[in-house]
Parts: C-alpha cells; structure tokens; sequence
C-alpha cells in the first residue's frame, strides 16, 4: 500500500497493486476502489481502464 496512482480522476495514494498472471495490474484505493488497469503485455503498459473525473 505504497503506491502512488495518477489517473484522470486525480491523484490517488496508498494505492495497492495487483500483478495477475494474464498480464495485468490492478491498482485499488481504499473507499473508492478499482482506479487504474493496465495491460502490462505490451511495453509501455497500455490503459485498460481508468477512473474519470465527471463533473
């Protein structure tokens, strides 16, 4: 729990991640959830989802 997440929603801290073995990291924030997914397959990893900002 000592990772720093940025994603379009903000700046997340405290993030934990989670490395699966299809090639995927999860990033979850304490009361908010699933922040960040990316797909770590590819080199530069490529966003799978994000959390947004909606006004």
């Amino acid at each position: 729990m000592n990772k720093t997440i940025t994603t379009q929603a903000g700046i997340f801290k405290n993030a934990i991640e989670i490395k699966s073995s299809l090639d995927t990291s999860e990033y979850y924030v304490r009361g908010v959830g699933l922040v960040l997914m990316l797909d770590t397959s590819v080199k530069p990893a490529e966003k799978m989802q994000e959390l947004k900002k909606i006004y």
